[in-house]
């Protein structure tokens, strides 16, 4: 009888060794795990800023808000660890800003075509179409001559005989020294090549702007799960007992405006 209650007491003393060591090999994963969260927000949080910087000097938004932006996103970046949630909120405001601004997608929009001035030289495809002369139509004046109509004082084709010119004619190849008559000589307008690319250029970066932004919320929340988690776990008595957790030091939240929308909440 007296064998049997050691050997219980020495099995129960294992699996209570057993269970011990597991809850300190769990709170040991939980702290990496929020080091490693913590980690990931820091990237995404110095992403978003870098991308915000490229938004303030990239000549989208008006001065006062470039200049706005961009102390914003100095001050996130010098900021102390016990005001970094802060100040990161601080440049959330100021993106929501900017980019609620109707110029800034409203260029755009502006620059496919629609509503542009230059909207009715270009075909449907995007070619730039072929214009008249400037004051073709609406310039004629008293002397301005007819589709088919011939010059005073010319001689009408088929009067000559073969192998002549008539005087004045310029030879083939040449152009004519006085200016072209209204109307008789198309123009092709300068294609504006840089355009697209530029427009481009913009919606790329405010869509890296978006995706920053959108990381920042993700990480945030990641972090702030596991943070909860490794909290609780370090409030149950027998690791507050037996103190589980070792040095490690207690996770903080990260608690920041995330919202670049009003939608987002």
């Amino acid at each position: 009888m007296t064998w049997t209650i050691i050997v219980l007491a020495i099995l129960a003393l294992v699996l209570w060794s057993f269970y011990i060591s597991w809850r300190a090999s769990r709170l040991d994963r939980l702290h990496n795990r929020v080091e490693a969260a913590r980690t990931a927000l820091d990237l995404a949080l110095v992403r978003r800023a870098s991308a915000a910087s490229d938004l303030a000097s990239s000549g989208l938004v008006d001065p006062a808000t470039s200049l706005l932006l961009a102390d914003a996103v100095r001050r996130a970046r010098q900021a102390n660890p016990a005001e970094r949630d802060l100040a990161e909120s601080d440049l959330t405001r100021a993106l929501r800003a900017t980019l609620g601004e109707p110029g800034v997608r409203g260029e755009l929009e502006d620059g496919t075509g629609n509503g542009s001035p230059d909207a009715g030289n270009r075909a449907p495809d995007g070619r730039d179409d072929v214009v008249p002369a400037a004051g073709a139509a609406a310039q004629e004046g008293p002397g301005a001559l007819a589709p088919g109509a011939a010059q005073a004082g010319t001689v009408p084709a088929g009067a000559l005989p073969a192998g002549t010119a008539p005087a004045g004619a310029v030879p083939a190849g040449t152009a004519p020294a006085g200016p072209v008559l209204a109307g008789t000589a198309p123009v092709r307008a300068i294609p504006q090549e840089e355009g697209p690319a530029e427009e481009e250029g913009a919606e790329e970066l405010i869509d890296e702007v978006e995706k920053a932004a959108r990381q920042v919320f993700i990480a945030r929340k990641f972090y702030n799960d596991v943070a909860g988690r490794t909290i609780d776990a370090r409030r149950r008595p027998l690791a507050r007992v037996l103190r589980l957790s070792g040095s490690a030091k207690q996770p903080e939240f990260f608690d920041m405006d995330d919202a670049l929308t009003d939608d987002d909440g």
